[in-house]
């Protein structure tokens, strides 16, 4: 009967079910496969988010103090604690930040994100009443309207406590065109005072310590 098949395999060389035995073996075998592959995949997946978690909750920047002398030299003063009471915040963090207030004030720099910078510093120490005595200074001698016009570093030349609050900071400004062309010094005084408070939110990254200024005047001597 030609419609029955073989009885033997032999005289064929094709063994239907044979192939559908292996084809569904090799079937199972991936889709197995796959799905170590997929639960391999998962797991990573999950312990790269724990590593994740975990380090962004460890790994955060400590915010240390250093200061700058004449020679642009820097001295570390520490790492920043936030236990004021217990007398964390020293003489020499606060004559830096009063130096660097007074940098980043009259700095203007080559470059735009470094203003942008200074300036932001200078807000975050300065209270509500000094920032809008600040922003009056600076309207009337804008560093972003000089910027590209006028290069102007500044030297300090000294800090003296007037008392436990106060301070005088005497210091040079140099101005030059880009080029290095028509150099102007002038030599300026300023008289600031200081309190120590728990700094808020948006200004821990610039004033981690809580040292404000609340009040400065300026002159040329």
């Amino acid at each position: 009967m030609k419609n029955q098949w073989p009885l033997e395999k032999e005289k064929t060389g094709f063994d239907p079910l044979g192939e559908y035995d292996r084809l569904m073996g090799e079937k199972c075998r991936e889709a197995s496969a796959w799905r170590f592959r997929t639960l391999l995949t998962m797991v990573a997946n999950i312990i790269l988010l724990v590593i994740t978690g975990v380090s962004l909750t460890t790994n955060k920047t400590v915010p240390v103090f250093i200061m700058e002398n004449e020679l642009g030299e820097l001295t570390y003063l520490g790492k920043y604690s936030k236990d004021y009471a217990a007398g964390k915040v020293t003489e020499k963090m606060i004559q830096a930040h009063i130096r660097q207030f007074i940098t980043n004030m009259f700095t203007i720099p080559t470059d735009s994100e470094v203003l942008r910078n200074n300036i932001m510093f200078c807000y975050a120490a300065l209270t509500k009443d000094s920032a809008s005595k600040f922003t009056r200074f600076q309207k009337e001698d804008n560093p972003f309207d000089n910027f590209g016009m006028r290069v102007r570093r500044v030297q300090i030349e000294s800090i003296l406590a007037l008392s436990d609050s106060s301070y005088q900071v005497d210091f040079w400004v140099t101005e030059t065109l880009p080029d290095g062309g028509s150099e102007k010094v002038l030599k300026k005084r300023s008289v600031l005072t200081t309190t120590l408070m728990q700094p808020s939110e948006d200004d821990t990254n610039f004033n981690p310590a809580g040292i404000y200024i609340t009040n400065f005047d300026v002159t040329n001597l």
